[in-house]
């Protein structure tokens, strides 16, 4: 029986001394079982440890412990020499007389007193012409002052009825029908101004004054009640004033005095009668 069991041992690999001596019956395994497990066990631990995603990466080499030399930096290119400028050609001889002709010089020499004080003379005249116009023809400019002042009294009174109507109310539609005829009236009141005195412009200092009250009458009085803008109706009102008050100023120097529509009641009369005539002029 002993025989069987160590012939069976000896078959399996095992060595006799190996066997347990504590009586055991499980057989160890040889020295040469156990060299290849180890290594078998290291081979797969180190493909493991390779093939790993948290694996770090090797870092590279830092520039300044490389041993290769870094590349020589190149030298600028040398700036190119300028051309030298071209020398001027020598002058030729007037063909008529011979002679050598001096050539100009392309510099302007400066301005000599006398041309200073052309420069810097006052018209003695000055806006005399305007003045002997405006003075023979004040007439003419007090009619169109006071046209405007009834197209604005016109104006106002309707923007006032409709001031702050809600849209498509029979207010706001007598305020649209009002401006549709009234702008067309005032534009043509300028070209009947105009065709009456084709060069007011050039002849009278009033002019300007004339256009910049019919612009507020035209486009910023309109828009104002329009938007129901009480703060942009003071602004046009406080423009109009500045602008009365120069023309004012300008009468003075005029000998004339400045119209006053309301000084009493035949004034105040004759001031209505022209203005229902304006209006109904188409």
């Amino acid at each position: 029986m002993r025989r069987t069991f160590v012939a069976w041992v000896m078959l399996a690999g095992c060595d006799w001394s190996s066997v347990s001596e504590k009586g055991g019956n499980e057989p160890a395994v040889t020295a040469e079982r156990k060299h290849d497990a180890s290594v078998k066990t290291a081979a797969k631990s180190a493909t493991e440890t390779k093939t790993a995603p948290d694996a770090e990466e090797e870092t590279p080499e830092v520039y300044g412990q490389m041993s290769k030399p870094p590349p020589p930096v190149e030298a600028p290119p040398e700036p190119e020499p300028e051309p030298e400028p071209e020398s001027e050609p020598e002058p030729e001889p007037d063909a008529d007389t011979g002679t050598m002709r001096e050539r100009p010089s392309t510099e302007f020499p400066e301005p000599t007193e006398e041309e200073l004080a052309a420069w810097d003379r006052k018209d003695p005249a000055a806006e005399k012409h305007l003045y002997t116009w405006d003075k023979d023809n004040y007439e003419t400019i007090d009619d169109l002052w006071e046209d405007l002042a009834c197209m604005r009294a016109q104006l106002m009174l309707a923007g006032e009825k409709a001031f702050g109507a809600k849209k498509g109310s029979p207010e706001d539609e007598d305020w649209f029908a009002f401006k549709r005829d009234f702008i067309l009236r005032a534009d043509r009141w300028q070209q009947r101004m105009f065709a009456a005195n084709p060069r007011l412009l050039e002849k009278s200092k009033f002019a300007g004054w004339i256009l910049e009250l019919h612009e507020l009458l035209m486009s910023s009085y309109p828009r104002a009640y329009n938007d129901a803008d009480r703060k942009a109706i003071d602004e046009a009102d406080a423009q109009w004033e500045v602008v009365a008050a120069k023309a004012e100023e300008y009468t003075k120097t005029l000998g004339h005095d400045w119209p006053d529509f309301e000084a009493d009641e035949a004034a105040v009369r004759d001031h209505r009668k022209r203005c229902e005539a304006l209006a109904a002029v188409k």
